[in-house]
């Protein structure tokens, strides 16, 4: 656009300097005009796809930092497509659990990312010990 820019100048000085006349240097000025134009429009629809893509990226690192938030916040519609973008086969209840015969590869991923088994929440009914008066075990 700088140089656009600059041609426009330039041929706004040979129309001072009377190197051409007023009409050529509207026919001119004329096409410079549309090429500028039409930068800016080639310039603001790759800013808007840049501005799009952090966009996406970033709904991309929130859903999948924790998609259980992305659930409780989603209207319907978005559970639905969350539903089906995790789970594409679906899910089925049975024997009191959820089930799924196919998971993408964000449900996988998700798997992988999470905390190790040590490194988790004892399961019901499990009493970590914990040192009490006389050897004895109990939590306090």
């Amino acid at each position: 656009m700088a140089r656009l820019t600059a041609r426009k100048e330039k041929l706004l000085d040979l129309l001072l300097s009377e190197t051409i006349d007023e009409q050529t240097y509207r026919a001119r000025a004329g096409k410079i005009e549309t090429q500028l134009a039409l930068a800016k429009i080639g310039q603001r629809a790759t800013e808007s796809e840049s501005l799009d893509l952090e966009a996406v990226l970033k709904f991309a690192g929130r859903l999948l930092g924790d998609p259980a938030e992305m659930w409780r916040l989603g209207n319907l519609e978005q559970r639905q497509r969350l539903q089906r973008l995790l789970f594409p086969e679906g899910v089925t209840w049975s024997d009191g659990r959820a089930k799924t015969v196919v998971t993408c590869r964000v449900v996988e991923y998700l798997r992988g990312a999470g905390a190790p088994e040590k490194e988790m929440v004892p399961r019901a009914g499990f009493k970590p010990a914990a040192s009490g008066s006389g050897g004895q075990r109990s939590i306090r």
